[in-house]
């Protein structure tokens, strides 16, 4: 039995997201949460785990606070249900996370979209009313961070950045 954690690439291989187009005054914001199910090794701790997310959060250019910051361009949008999220500093900070064609859609408009990263853990089967208790909670707390970026989009998914 390994007694070192998980590596993280593994971790964000079992993230949690939602996403949802929230409507303002003024126009459609495409939202996307993510944060963690849970310990899933014996190795794998809260503590862990925070600290990962906070590393995911900080390669996303986001923070604690109540107002989100632009992080820059973070969000790909690979095609209508398939988005990645990328981060700085190395490629275990790239996400691949499914959405709805309505989201990437207004999120392909170039639009703010709202990034949060949940400190704790959301169950991977959370319906909206416990993500946004859940949400509300963590903003209570300070354990959500967040960051205000667009998308990029690609025909056919070609990402020019990839040789």
């Amino acid at each position: 039995m390994s007694t070192m954690p998980p590596d993280s690439c593994a971790l964000y291989n079992h993230i949690v997201s939602q996403s949802w187009v929230e409507p303002n005054s003024k126009r459609l914001v495409p939202c996307l949460l993510i944060t963690h199910p849970g310990p899933r090794h014996p190795v794998e701790t809260l503590d862990y785990i925070e600290r990962e997310m906070r590393d995911l959060a900080g390669a996303l250019g986001m923070a604690p606070q109540l107002h989100p910051v632009y992080t820059g361009t973070r969000v790909l949008v690979e095609n209508p249900t398939l988005i990645r999220v990328r981060g700085d500093r190395c490629k275990n900070h790239e996400l691949l996370i499914r959405v709805t064609q309505h989201w990437s859609r207004i999120a392909a408009t170039g639009c703010p979209i709202l990034l949060l990263v949940g400190l704790d853990p959301l169950p991977g089967d959370a319906d909206e009313p416990s993500s946004l208790e859940y949400i509300d909670a963590q903003l209570t707390r300070g354990r959500l961070l967040l960051g205000q970026t667009d998308a990029l989009t690609f025909p056919d998914g070609a990402d020019p950045h990839v040789a």
